[in-house]
């Protein structure tokens, strides 16, 4: 009898060491699909949002520029290059706007926005999806009124000035250029 049983307790001992054996093969499957989700998720969201320029570190992303150019009638002579420099300098100019203390607090962008979308009869929903097929966002579109508020008023529409505040913001601006448009 204790040659049948020291079968059993090794018969036990194989079958408990297969569980085991089984179980540490789908821990692996589980933390090897994981990793390759993670992996496919990180690669989709970086080639959907590939940044073409950081301007005092804030990110512009190549789908905004490829939307402004896909926007543009197909004979236009714009290329990406030039609309990601347009962006940059408008933040160029945002950033010196802040730098004078200028900005629209939330509330008046609200009041303007309002004016405007009541002036053209159009909800503030409809607004928003039209804008994003630009690729802009409401932030955007609170810059670009800043800018123009500030050149109009500020500025006095003075573009020579404007164009200045761009070429010092150029040449002392954190601006990092990723993409290779041409």
């Amino acid at each position: 009898m204790e040659k049948k049983h020291i079968k059993r307790a090794s018969h036990k001992k194989l079958n408990k060491s297969r569980a085991v054996s089984k179980s540490n093969k789908n821990k692996f499957i589980f933390l090897t699909v994981a990793v390759l989700l993670v992996l496919a998720v990180s690669y989709y969201a970086a080639s959907r949002d590939k940044v073409a320029a950081t301007v005092y570190g804030e990110k512009i992303y190549e789908k905004r520029v490829d939307a402004i150019y896909n926007s543009l009638p197909s004979d236009s002579k714009i290329s990406k290059a030039l609309i990601l420099q347009q962006i940059i300098d408008m933040k160029i100019l945002v950033h010196y706007a802040e730098e004078q203390g200028f900005g629209l607090s939330d509330s008046a962008f609200e009041s303007e926005l309002k004016k405007l979308l009541a002036s053209q009869n159009e909800p503030i929903d409809e607004f928003r999806k039209n804008i994003e097929l630009w690729g802009i966002t409401m932030d955007d579109y609170k810059e670009s009124m800043e800018i123009s508020i500030f050149i109009k008023g500020v500025l006095e529409n003075n573009a020579e000035a404007a164009a200045n505040i761009i070429e010092q913001g150029r040449k002392t601006a954190d601006i990092v250029i990723y993409s290779e448009y041409k």
